[in-house]
């Protein structure tokens, strides 16, 4: 297996991680925005405690394989043309691997995590407000 293919592994490992990461945070915000009564103390525990073994994962994942990427890519970068492609073709693959600054999406991951452990903790937890409509505004 060459340099590419292995950059271009890497780049479905990112995508797949993100792809899991975004469901399942859309999905527990459904959750926590359609309850009808507050959650009890110990369910907003354990899923708090599930969220964060769950986002830790999927950050030492993404960490590691972006890290990956990085190196291969410039190996890719400093490595003259042996693939046969063509130097034009190679630099090309190369910019379209490279992930840009991955470290500030990390970043908003992490913001992301602690908005939801926000509404699972804290939200999930509260009255929902009831609307009582008067007869006058009938």
């Amino acid at each position: 297996m060459d340099a590419i293919d292995i950059a271009f592994k890497l780049h479905d490992g990112i995508n797949f991680y993100w792809n899991f990461y975004v469901p399942a945070c859309v999905a527990i915000l459904g959750w926590v925005f359609s309850r009808k009564d507050p959650w009890p103390l110990i369910k907003r525990v354990a899923i708090s405690t599930l969220f964060i073994g769950f986002t830790a994962f999927n950050l030492i994942g993404l960490t590691k394989t972006y890290t990956a990427l990085d190196a291969v890519i410039g190996e890719l970068t400093c490595a003259a043309d042996t693939s046969g492609l063509g130097q034009t073709v190679l630099d090309a693959v190369t910019r379209r691997l490279d992930m840009g600054p991955w470290r500030w999406g990390l970043a908003f991951h992490i913001f992301v995590d602690l908005v939801m452990l926000y509404f699972i903790f804290v939200q999930s937890g509260k009255r929902i407000p009831t609307r009582t409509i008067s007869p006058a505004q009938n």
